[in-house]
């Protein structure tokens, strides 16, 4: 059921990152091949992994048979020279990491923990919620945390490029706006554009504690970081990059769950709540603003509806009628100025797609919504 290889085989993935998306947390990990690829050549990879100690305190990845199985051949081929095929090199107890991926993804135990590159990425969700709610910004820009990888190898320049890649994330992407609407929603005055982003953070909590909470961890990405980029680095030295890097983004999901709650606390805002508000938010369709709707547009009915009050909804499926799909919905709103308003969708272009014998991609249909206003007999009085 498992396979075991030499850890160098991540590096393959990475080094093709058109190609291939690869996620690695403290016990577990994925490698896929990227929507672009897939479409483009057909490829197909989507291995799910684990890490085994071995006895030179180096680690292996172990990696589910059935998933390379499936894979397309020459995906196939990369993991082929890098498999061990003595098993004697791995320790014979087994380590705890390995435990814990066997048991979630072997035995089907959800109660193991999550590690912290997923922890960071559930409390950054929810640190973007709460600021949204009362900032209408997130407080991070960028959303690719689950992305991040542990160190691919255990040496001092694998474990700075590690937290290069947090930095771009945690500190790059603070949001300047985001602070300053903080700063003005306590009272604090806070000019974000004229300091460094987490001096700026920083400014918003006047806890002593609380502040360092938050700050070292910071920190040290941040110093970890300036070795990576900053100059050329000496020559790599061994060094427990996993189980050190580790242990810094548990530190650093302390310190977001500190500005988390604290922030919540002081806002008066319930974490829960906004979650769910964020996550409704987050569907919400985005107009392009350089097409905004013409009257003669099916749509353009729909703003009739400001400043009325909806008293009744139907919604249901649709009457099956020659030309109309089987399951077609459509609303019906009744307002208390005894108006109404019906709203259909439809996808005036599907049956040409259909037509062309062609297999349908969804971006290829086109769905419009047709809106039918019905005023009041009142209004029809006036109108006499």
């Amino acid at each position: 059921m498992l396979r075991f290889y030499r850890p160098e085989v991540l590096a393959m993935f990475h080094l093709r990152s058109d190609r291939y998306r690869i996620r690695t947390d403290e016990f577990e990990g994925e490698v896929s091949v990227s929507d672009d690829y897939y479409r483009e050549s057909g490829a197909y990879l989507n291995v799910s992994f684990g890490f085994r100690a071995c006895t030179n305190g180096e680690w292996a990845v172990a990696a589910y048979a059935p998933d390379l199985d499936r894979a397309t051949p020459d995906e196939q081929q990369i993991w082929t020279g890098f498999e061990i095929l003595d098993r004697n090199v791995l320790t014979p107890v087994v380590d705890e990491r390995f435990q814990k991926w066997r048991d979630r993804y072997i035995m089907g135990s959800w109660d193991i923990k999550d590690g912290p590159i997923a922890s960071l990425d559930r409390v950054v969700l929810q640190v973007n919620a709460v600021v949204r709610c009362v900032a209408s910004v997130p407080l991070f820009n960028y959303a690719g945390f689950r992305m991040l990888c542990f160190p691919s190898a255990e040496n001092n320049h694998r474990y700075q490029d590690a937290h290069s890649e947090v930095y771009k994330l945690v500190i790059d992407g603070l949001n300047k706006e985001a602070i300053t609407k903080l700063g003005d929603k306590l009272g604090i005055a806070v000019r974000a554009g004229d300091k460094n982003t987490v001096t700026a953070l920083e400014m918003l909590f006047p806890s002593d504690s609380v502040r360092a909470t938050i700050r070292k961890p910071l920190d040290h990405v941040s110093a970890q970081r300036r070795l990576a980029d900053h100059r050329e680095r000496p020559a790599p030295q061994k060094f427990p990059a996993f189980e050190e890097f580790g242990n810094d983004m548990r530190a650093l999901v302390e310190a977001l769950e500190t500005l988390r709650d604290d922030l919540a606390s002081r806002l008066d805002v319930n974490v829960a709540r906004c979650e769910k508000r964020a996550s409704a938010m987050h569907h919400l369709p985005v107009f392009d603003p350089q097409r905004p709707p013409q009257p003669n547009f099916g749509i353009f009915s729909a703003f009739e509806m400001v400043n009325k009050q909806v008293t009744r909804v139907h919604a249901g499926e649709l009457v099956s009628e020659p030309g109309r799909s089987e399951s077609e919905e459509a609303l019906i709103l009744e307002f208390s100025d005894g108006s109404m308003m019906s709203i259909e969708a439809a996808a005036n272009n599907l049956t040409d797609l259909l037509r062309n014998g062609e297999p349908v991609q969804p971006e290829q249909v086109h769905i419009r919504f047709y809106v039918n206003s019905l005023v009041s007999k009142t209004a029809l009085k006036r109108m006499k």
